[in-house]
């Protein structure tokens, strides 16, 4: 059994107590419009192109057998909507424009690099499963989950929570402390922001309420979009229905920009400037008057 994994990030302080290893899987079933890691949407490994180290030799248009890759007024122009992502291009580029995003692991290749850490898990640190979205990748992650537990190491998970309730519980039994992420509070915006609904998510959210699971709910706080107070008001009412005790605000960045440009596609955000904590600080007093733990992710 493998698994594609976008990024190994060691030494992090930012998803969980103490040191920690994150995971980062391929592939999400949200199409969020602000998303930071585009990189992260498909399941394929993928390419990024950095045009500005092309020299224009012709290499990677002459084989891309989806006609994606056109050399136009000196100009290397790319489609990354109809590419198959087939990677010959990679293999054909002499001038290192290209790289690979993602590549395949097994679950034993996967443990001995996890097993590297040791020292850090020790001393109150663990690993963290994210993405994408983990349940693309159910099966490989439950049994990675298992191994951990096994190995008496603290696992953390992030998801959007868009799954299955079976799949859902079963997974997150095996957890330590999950971050599930509450895009919008209303479902219509929810559905225009993600393109998916907010009711299967709102359903686990409620299940590791009542089933007292370690878990915080994260808020991407988004220009236009859940920044208002009105929003604010919208997050503490449901919030305060479900009972949920903690929430981490993570206000929005546009650090992900370039990546757009090396996948050729379009970022929606673009003319939007990033936000600090302090431009949050009303959005989370309204919260804290619900009675609700707020932090600001680090």
């Amino acid at each position: 059994m493998t698994a594609k994994v976008f990024n190994i990030q060691k030494f992090s302080l930012h998803d969980g107590p103490g040191i920690r290893t994150a995971i980062f899987f391929k592939g999400c079933n949200l199409k969020c419009k602000w998303c930071a890691n585009p990189e992260s949407q498909r399941t394929e490994i993928e390419v990024f192109t950095d045009t500005s180290m092309c020299t224009l030799c012709g290499a990677c248009t002459a084989i891309c057998k989806d006609n994606v890759r056109r050399i136009v007024d000196c100009r290397l122009l790319l489609d990354y909507y109809n590419c198959s992502c087939c990677l010959e291009c990679y293999k054909v580029c002499k001038s290192h424009a290209i790289s690979l995003v993602g590549r395949d692991y097994t679950l034993e290749e996967l443990m001995t690099e996890i097993k590297k850490d040791l020292v850090f898990y020790e001393h109150g640190g663990g690993v963290t499963l994210t993405g994408g979205e983990i349940f693309m990748q159910y099966d490989f992650v439950l049994e990675l989950c298992e191994l951990l537990r096994y190995e008496n190491i603290h696992i953390a998970v992030e998801t959007s929570g868009f799954v299955s309730s079976n799949k859902f519980e079963n997974l997150v039994k095996c957890c330590d402390l999950i971050y599930i992420d509450l895009k919008h509070y209303d479902n219509k915006k929810h559905m225009e922001g993600t393109g998916v609904s907010i009711f299967p998510i709102l359903k686990n959210i409620g299940w590791l309420a009542e089933n007292n699971k370690d878990f915080i709910i994260r808020i991407p706080v988004i220009p236009n979009y859940n920044d208002s107070p009105c929003d604010a008001e919208g997050y503490a009412n449901i919030l305060a229905k479900m009972k949920v005790k903690q929430v981490q605000i993570l206000p929005f960045h546009s650090l992900g920009a370039k990546k757009y440009e090396f996948l050729a596609k379009e970022y929606m955000y673009k003319d939007y400037s990033s936000l600090v904590n302090n431009d949050l600080d009303e959005y989370k007093n309204i919260l804290e008057s619900y009675g609700v733990i707020v932090s600001y992710a680090r």
